[in-house]
């Protein structure tokens, strides 16, 4: 994760906050009230998703998922992501786990960023089992020979293996899907 990264996503959400203040001036000044609170209640669904990356307990994996969001929407990547887990009593150390995690994200950022592939979703999920936490990265429209060499170049980063995470890449319904599971 870079400084300059994080800061573009600050500065993209200040626009974006900037502007929907002045749709909300402009609709007050309209005299229009009632639109001004459905306006108020999609940008709160809109947003809602956002909350699960802020609660995360690992800051580093927070700054590495906002701007993983921003990134795919640069690319007109649609990154939908289900976190079901804070990351309590989280073992591995937050850089660690965060730099493994960009890896993945970069890798399939990469993979759907040609103007060619027609499914350009990243789907992420994050859950917890009793003695791990797993992290799913699925690119529905991909076959697993795009992501050819991914599982090695994840499976012998320096602090991987010696952290005893567990990295791959694997066929999955409809697309591949490119896996992390870190112990507690």
């Amino acid at each position: 994760m870079k400084l300059p990264e994080l800061l573009e996503v600050i500065q993209v959400q200040r626009h974006d906050f900037l502007n929907h203040l002045q749709v909300i001036s402009g609709l007050l000044q309209l005299n229009r009230g009632e639109r001004v609170k459905d306006y108020i209640d999609q940008i709160t669904r809109e947003m809602a998703p956002l909350s699960a990356v802020t609660r995360l307990k690992v800051p580093e994996l927070k700054a590495v998922l906002l701007i993983a969001v921003h990134k795919a929407k640069k690319h007109q990547i649609d990154f939908v992501y289900n976190i079901d887990t804070h990351l309590d009593d989280f073992a591995v150390p937050g850089a660690v786990l965060a730099e493994a995690v960009e890896e993945c994200i970069n890798a399939a950022v990469e993979r759907l960023s040609p103007a060619h592939i027609e499914d350009r979703r990243l789907l992420f999920a994050l859950t917890e089992r009793e003695n791990e936490f797993v992290f799913k990265f699925r690119l529905p429209g991909l076959s697993p020979g795009v992501l050819a060499g991914l599982e090695d170049k994840l499976r012998y980063s320096r602090d991987l293996s010696e952290r005893d995470i567990h990295a791959g890449v694997a066929a999955a319904s409809n697309g591949t899907e490119i896996y992390l599971t870190v112990p507690r």
